[in-house]
């Protein structure tokens, strides 16, 4: 509930801001003090204070400039000079220079080197090695194999990852799905510290929705319900069966 509100009486105009009120009367007779504080304690003459316009450099001029313009700084990112990199460690000058020569010099000698690359990793292949064929099953084995899956029984077992959190809390019984989920917001919100990681379920009866919290052991929920009775919240505990 937050509101700005602006008010004028006579020659006065006060402003005044409420963030985060209770409700939307209490934050409206709030704001109605605060104006009436701001109008009792507003002086009745107050001195107005133009401030000066600004002077920019290219209207200025000498009839209106009352100071000295600032001083105007030209960077020129042009390089004067480039450093020749350092050699590699190791590296010789005379085996490190330029090919010269025409055009097809260069090109027959570029076309030397890469059959020389071509050839080099050829004879860098393993040799081809045949693939061998699989062996085949015997049929014997897969008719074992067939007669014993069809013969034994399988069994399939789940294992509870509650840990023992089978306990629930119900805070109440209500005529729509919507009210029931709301309340459950607002008391997770509310207690935090002993419903935190439980699981909000609405259980359907036959006119009315049940809000619970499930997955709490029995004495997370104990304590729960202990701490929203306290709160004036009606609840009871749920036991596994």
């Amino acid at each position: 509930y937050n509101l700005v509100a602006s008010a004028e009486r006579g020659n006065k105009r006060v402003i005044a801001t409420v963030f985060g009120g209770k409700s939307g009367a209490s934050r409206n007779a709030r704001v109605a003090e605060l104006l009436d504080l701001g109008f009792r304690r507003a002086p009745n003459r107050a001195p107005i204070r133009k401030p000066s316009p600004p002077i920019y450099a290219d209207t200025a001029t000498s009839s209106t400039r009352t100071h000295s313009l600032g001083k105007t700084v030209r960077v020129s990112g042009l390089v004067s000079r480039s450093l020749r990199p350092n050699l590699r460690p190791g590296s010789d000058v005379s085996t490190a220079q330029p090919q010269t020569g025409t055009a097809n010099q260069v090109v027959s000698s570029l076309n030397v080197q890469s059959t020389d690359i071509q050839g080099a990793l050829v004879a860098a292949q393993p040799p081809d090695v045949p693939a061998e064929r699989p062996v085949a099953r015997p049929s014997t084995a897969l008719a074992r194999a067939e007669t014993d899956a069809a013969t034994t029984p399988e069994v399939v077992t789940r294992l509870s990852t509650s840990g023992e959190r089978h306990w629930g809390v119900n805070v109440g019984s209500y005529p729509s799905r919507y009210k029931a989920e709301r309340v459950l917001l607002q008391t997770a919100l509310a207690e935090m510290a002993t419903l935190d990681g439980s699981l909000r379920k609405v259980v359907r009866r036959q006119e009315t929705y049940d809000a619970t919290f499930m997955g709490l052991t029995q004495d997370r929920a104990d304590l729960a319900c202990r701490r929203l009775q306290a709160r004036g919240t009606l609840c009871f505990t749920i036991g596994p069966s």
